[in-house]
């Protein structure tokens, strides 16, 4: 397994520069109508720039920041209170993480499992649009609902 990316055999990018390359090009799709996804906020978009101009490394004051980018999604698609901040969102996450751990379970949990922990909806596909346009890490496994049998 290639420990760069989590994916075997394959790369995304050769560098960090290359991969913040991609970002910035797969945005520029969402924005031209080329791609169906939610375009990164210009905020996200120049801390991607700055990250490119300094051989693909992020600042952590800009790294930081782009835990705002999953919030200020959640607040565009109505997922979260107003009041929600990037703050409480990282304290969910965290608190989350440590429940998590705690348990000792050897895998990742499902997104029913997460249910209750965080201030929206896991399971929405909004919210799943959120945390991956943002590169938050979404360590779940995929949830199979009950299966439906109408005639027993």
């Amino acid at each position: 397994m290639d420990s760069d990316n989590g994916v075997e055999g394959q790369r995304i990018a050769s560098s960090m520069s290359d991969h913040v390359q991609l970002l910035l090009d797969l945005n520029q799709k969402n924005l031209d109508g080329r791609m169906d996804g939610t375009p990164m906020s210009e905020h996200q978009v120049a801390i991607l720039k700055r990250a490119l101009a300094a051989g693909g490394r992020v600042s952590r004051a800009d790294y930081e920041q782009a835990s705002e980018g999953v919030v200020d999604c959640l607040h565009r698609n109505n997922l979260v209170k107003a009041s929600c901040t990037a703050k409480d969102y990282d304290t969910e996450n965290r608190r989350f993480d440590k429940y998590w751990n705690d348990r000792r379970m050897g895998r990742a949990p499902t997104i029913a499992e997460t249910h209750g922990h965080f201030s929206f909806d896991y399971s929405d596909v909004d919210a799943a649009t959120c945390l991956a346009n943002n590169h938050e890490a979404m360590d779940v496994q995929e949830y199979k609902p009950p299966e439906w049998k109408p005639f027993g």
